[in-house]
């Protein structure tokens, strides 16, 4: 979290700084309008993480109220490269509870149409892993390995 604040501030301390000591010119105040706003678009993003993370923290607390923790098998059905990113993969889970057979994809929202492919899927897939379902949202959670 810090970080993400550590160049707002570094950029306003150096304003501070420039406006005490520098002589302005037309190139020095157009460098500092363009580092101000860099520096609020950064802040801006850092503000819709928090809200997004937030909301989805919200939502998994809900889901845990009735979830029920199962062992899954999980299948690699999908690889792909995002942009620059390593390989990320689309699982799909399947396990029983009472004697019924549920089969699931992930569904991870991702930018573009690549929904359900994450990096973090690669060492989940095509094994035996823990989830923790939820009957009323429909809501399969991966637990982390231990």
């Amino acid at each position: 979290m810090f970080t993400m604040l550590l160049f707002p501030i570094l950029s306003i301390i150096v304003f501070v700084i420039m406006i005490i000591t520098a002589e302005w010119n037309i190139q020095i105040i157009i460098t500092f309008i363009l580092a101000d706003t860099l520096s609020i678009l950064f802040f801006a993003l850092f503000i819709l993480i928090k809200i997004k993370n937030n909301k989805l923290k919200e939502k998994i607390i809900i889901w845990l109220e009735d979830a029920i923790e199962v062992k899954a098998y999980s299948k690699k059905i999908g690889e792909n490269r995002l942009g620059f990113q390593p390989k990320a993969t689309k699982i799909q889970v399947k396990f029983k509870i009472n004697g019924k057979s549920y089969i699931k994809d992930s569904t991870a929202k991702v930018l573009g149409s690549w929904a359900g492919y994450l990096g973090t899927f690669n060492k989940y897939a095509d094994r035996e892993i823990n989830v923790l379902y939820s009957l009323k949202y429909d809501e399969v959670l991966i637990m982390k390995d231990k």
